[in-house]
């Protein structure tokens, strides 16, 4: 029996709490299963780690500061770099432990970057009221774009999720064939195991379903959404919002103060319900701002809208995304945040978003759009010519 290569996949996220562990590491790790013997490292509360002492291939550490998880996560590495041909790493922080550990072990690392952490703290700093957390933001910023060079020249290879961010890091000076365009994959037409009694919260009837799915972080643009939103009801009274986030107390708080409370429905769904509420729904929003946190994304719900047969209504300069809508006709494309572009749009789009989608009419679009571009064993395959080209 050939033995298998061994990767460990690090995060310092937690499979607990973070959805996109399960939907997007979880279901990767699992379609390379047959092919590499994959661990996967995550980041959990103590009272997880006892209760889950049997999961298979899971390694916990647990959640201290982020000093001592650092340092936890380096001896670990240590005392383990024997049981391990390659240490693929998600994000920025776990790369402060696996940069030092691969030059000491001298085992290849990819950093599979995901978005670019400095700008993100930025756009956080930015927000912030408070003159301490302002400073804090701010020097984060600092660090992480600071330290960003020194992961993308010691890693062995880089992974991004769009063209866009693939010409961001080149920008850095960083060789072409040390990168990896990879984008996110759609789970959501695999076969689901919905919740019993799940129930959409809507009547089914002739008027649209808009949707927003997703955190309520800054650049996810979630009051302008609302704003957008607004407006649509102004045109079309009878429009409903679903929001599917975690954060449901500060989404409803902020939804009332900006459309009426019987308009919309804040849910907090299970990671494998949500394919069910959105397919109930007609559009899905994405709006961003066009900087660069959003000019190199590649959003997850941008392939779960169009998996569950919505349209997408979406703004410019996002990824690859935006110009993806337009090429393909996969929804709307608005210009920018402004009041008078929405309400241009809405004017112009009145009769449209005043209609249910058809899922048969749309379908087919779609289907082509997605198994050319957001494909699990697509994703799986490029992840696997990865790990081939570095244990050569």
């Amino acid at each position: 029996m050939q033995v298998k290569e061994k990767i460990l996949y690090l995060t310092l996220e937690s499979l607990e709490k973070d959805p996109i562990i399960q939907t997007q590491v979880v279901t990767l790790t699992n379609s390379l299963n047959d092919s590499y013997d994959i661990d996967i490292l995550t980041l959990e509360n103590s009272n997880y780690i006892k209760n889950n002492t049997k999961h298979s291939n899971h390694i916990f550490l647990e959640r201290k500061s982020f000093l001592l998880i650092l340092i936890n996560l380096f001896i670990w590495l240590m005392k383990n770099s024997k049981n391990y041909d390659i240490i693929h790493v998600r994000s920025y922080s776990p790369m402060f432990a696996a940069v030092p550990f691969s030059f000491i072990k001298k085992k290849p690392i990819i950093f599979d970057m995901r978005g670019v952490m400095g700008h993100e703290f930025w756009a956080r700093a930015v927000v912030v009221s408070s003159p301490l957390q302002k400073t804090k933001y701010y020097l984060l910023s600092l660090v992480f774009r600071v330290f960003e060079n020194v992961f993308l020249r010691f890693s062995s290879r880089i992974v991004v999720v769009s063209n866009s961010f693939k010409q961001y890091v080149l920008d850095k000076g960083i060789t072409n064939k040390k990168i990896a365009v990879i984008p996110t994959f759609s789970s959501s037409k695999q076969v689901h195991n919905y919740s019993i009694n799940i129930t959409f919260p809507f009547p089914i009837t002739n008027y649209p379903v808009f949707v927003y799915s997703g955190s309520l972080d800054i650049w996810q643009q979630f009051p302008k959404t609302l704003e957008l939103f607004n407006v649509i009801l102004n045109e079309i009274p009878n429009a409903k919002l679903l929001i599917l986030t975690l954060d449901t107390i500060n989404a409803n708080t902020i939804a009332q103060e900006v459309i009426p409370q019987h308009s919309f429905k804040v849910l907090s769904a299970k990671s494998k319900d949500v394919p069910f509420y959105l397919s109930k729904c007609d559009f899905g929003l994405l709006l961003r701002l066009p900087d660069t946190v959003n000019r190199v994304a590649a959003p997850i719900k941008f392939a779960d809208y169009l998996s569950a047969g919505l349209k997408v209504i979406i703004t410019e300069g996002i990824g690859d995304t935006s110009e993806q809508v337009k090429l393909h006709n996969l929804g709307f494309v608005l210009p920018n945040l402004s009041y008078s572009s929405f309400k241009n749009f809405v004017s112009v789009n009145r009769n449209f978003l005043n209609t249910r989608i058809e899922r048969s009419k749309n379908d087919s679009t779609i289907e082509q759009f997605l198994e050319e571009n957001y494909r699990l064993d697509q994703a799986s395959e490029k992840y696997r010519l990865l790990y081939q080209g570095l244990l050569k």
